[in-house]
């Protein structure tokens, strides 16, 4: 992370599960209070974990993740424009997770006093299961359900803009990675049946 040494600290310990997904907070190009923090969420079966790196070490926020045993949870962050009550546009980055069903948005921004909030902006709930959550502008999501089916949602609106048939592409499932043959199968179920890569 740019400066030399070593210092750890345990913010979980994998009693409850593994950590399944992480994603760091790029906010290369936009001018923003929260520049001066290094920030990545992480995602277990049980629950979202965002902490600071730098300046300095801490947990940022916690949210419960409940789905059934075997969905996975998905992380993806975006800089998106909002418009505050007194009408003034702010960029600020909005951390996106999901599990199952469930796709919960959260405005992530920097007070006076430089703490960092996590401020809840809207739930949706979509009519299938979900393997994969990706942003492709400040306004549209692209998910991916169980059936191979890939949908472009318009998030403010929540319509969905369109809904695509990947079964030709053949995606690979349940990899040697993500079945942990190299620790003796010793993965969760979510692992085992709904990891997948792109062949």
């Amino acid at each position: 992370m740019g400066i030399r040494g070593c210092d750890s600290r345990c913010i979980f310990s994998g009693s409850r599960g593994e950590v399944c997904t992480f994603e760091p907070l790029m906010q290369a190009g936009f001018e923003n209070p929260l520049s001066k923090f290094v920030i990545v969420a992480l995602a277990t079966l049980s629950k979202v974990i965002v902490v600071s790196i730098r300046p300095k070490l801490k947990v940022l926020f916690t949210q419960p993740l409940a789905a059934g045993p075997t969905t996975l949870p998905l992380l993806a962050w975006q800089m998106v424009i909002i418009q505050t009550t007194s009408n003034e546009k702010i960029v600020d980055p909005v951390l996106t997770f999901g599990r199952g069903e469930e796709i919960s948005f959260y405005q992530t921004t920097c007070s006076e006093k430089s703490s960092v909030q996590f401020l809840p902006l809207r739930k949706v709930r979509t009519s299938f299961s979900m393997l994969s959550l990706h942003w492709i502008n400040p306004r549209t999501l692209v998910l991916l359900d169980t059936r191979e089916k890939l949908h472009v949602m318009d998030v403010r609106s929540q319509e969905e803009l369109e809904s695509i048939d990947l079964g030709g592409v053949k995606l690979v499932y349940a990899s040697s990675h993500f079945k942990g043959l190299a620790t003796g199968g010793n993965v969760s179920r979510g692992f085992v049946s709904s990891a997948f890569c792109f062949s």
